[in-house]
């Protein structure tokens, strides 16, 4: 199956959704940072709740989530954009050396920041405590606390042991509040997103073109008014970073010219990769000159 995401309305609800699956945008990501089995699913979920609310963005806008925990996940960023591209980062990408669970990896403590920007201008910045200990349900409570805005996302997972293909699964529905909406019916919907029926559905990879409407069913008990809703396709999701040798090479404007002359004396290459994406940029001493010469 081919990765999605969508994003629509429950009327009766008034309230949006968003579902993704995104197996394959996420797994690229976990095959450039080379992670472990426990740093891959925690940065799966990562990139996976970050595909979830990139519906909420409009133009150029992008969010860019930080979770910071005391445990020995230590921080994770995702950056993701209206066009449903993503990219991320984990600070340790060998948890499985200190932990062999997730649920150990997070600590007691942790804060979650998010930041609301475009190209020219950033637009809302917010931090809260990550009091759930866990990515996505930590977000979720971001947009019910700072933002006031009832949100619920899970996300679902799953590794197969084949470092060139370990993603097997990972799969995700976000639902939120809009103005006027039916708390008590929201309430019972959010309880629903994890009761075993629904999390057994989004544990299972889409086989039929009717998915994401059993999922929105689960949200309500048989007996109840089907709820009609609209739903509309986003762009495909997909691991992208915006780094570029150029864009690299400005970083290096920061070394002084000391360092530089000594490096191109002798001969030496410097690297530099990116954070998000591990991408390897070198530069030789003819980089190092042009850098020297900026600078006298």
């Amino acid at each position: 199956m081919n990765d999605f995401l969508y994003r629509g309305i429950i009327e009766g609800l008034n309230a949006r959704f968003s579902v993704v699956h995104a197996s394959e945008a996420v797994e690229t990501g976990i095959i450039k940072h080379n992670c472990d089995p426990v740093s891959g699913l925690l940065l799966c979920r990562a990139l996976g709740t970050g595909l979830l609310i990139s519906p909420l963005l409009q133009d150029d806008h992008r969010f860019t989530i930080s979770w910071q925990y005391d445990g020995p996940i230590g921080k994770v960023v995702v950056d993701v954009g209206a066009n449903s591209d993503v990219r991320g980062l984990i600070s340790d990408t060998n948890l499985a050396v200190h932990t062999t669970s997730m649920g150990e990896s997070y600590g007691e403590n942790g804060q979650i920041s998010v930041v609301r920007s475009s190209e020219k201008m950033l637009i809302s910045s917010s931090t809260t405590e990550a009091q759930l200990l866990e990515l996505s349900d930590d977000l979720g409570f971001f947009f019910s606390t700072s933002e006031q805005v009832e949100t619920e996302l899970v996300i679902a997972t799953n590794f197969r042991p084949n470092p060139e293909n370990p993603v097997s699964l990972c799969q995700g529905f976000m639902i939120q509040a809009l103005p006027g909406c039916d708390l008590e019916k929201l309430d019972r919907a959010r309880q629903r997103m994890r009761s075993p029926e629904f999390r057994a559905l989004l544990d299972t990879a889409p086989e039929l073109d009717n998915h994401v409407e059993k999922l929105i069913q689960l949200l309500f008990d048989e007996g109840e008014e089907q709820q009609e809703y609209s739903i509309h396709s986003c762009p495909n999701p997909i691991f992208q970073c915006n780094c570029s040798k150029e864009k690299t090479f400005s970083a290096l404007r920061t070394l002084n010219k000391d360092e530089l002359i000594e490096s191109r004396d002798k001969k030496e290459e410097i690297a530099v990769s990116c954070h998000f994406c591990s991408s390897r940029y070198t530069f030789d001493h003819n980089d190092l000159q042009r850098l020297i010469d900026e600078k006298a």
